[in-house]
């Protein structure tokens, strides 16, 4: 089966990524999803485990790291993308599905927040 979110990771402070991407692992299944770090740290991040793309740019600001992403992220044809803070923690085992579930409520919305 292929991915059915890319999640692009603009990432500028280095001390929260590491919690984020080990929730992430363990909360969401590995088949369901590709993951995009825009690395703008100064020194750069060291050890993210499986990824499927680093792209380490100089620090341009959130929007332009998650463009970049998302750009990457449209080629790539996933059905979903969504651009994660660093600082965000995953909680519970079907949070995507939750999330996912979001938008066949309503064929207008076109982002959410779980």
């Amino acid at each position: 089966m292929s991915a059915l979110i890319t999640f692009i990771y603009p990432v500028i402070r280095g001390d929260f990524i590491y919690k984020s991407l080990e929730t992430l692992r363990k909360y969401t299944d590995r088949s369901k999803y590709k993951l995009i770090i825009i690395d703008q740290t100064i020194d750069g991040l060291k050890e993210l485990g499986d990824v499927d793309m680093v792209i380490r740019m100089k620090n341009q600001g959130f929007a332009c790291a998650a463009n970049t992403g998302i750009r990457v992220a449209l080629s790539w044809g996933t059905p979903y993308i969504g651009v994660v803070n660093d600082d965000t923690e995953f909680i519970y085992p079907t949070w995507l599905e939750d999330a996912l579930e979001e938008f066949k409520t309503d064929p207008k919305i076109i982002a959410i927040n779980p």
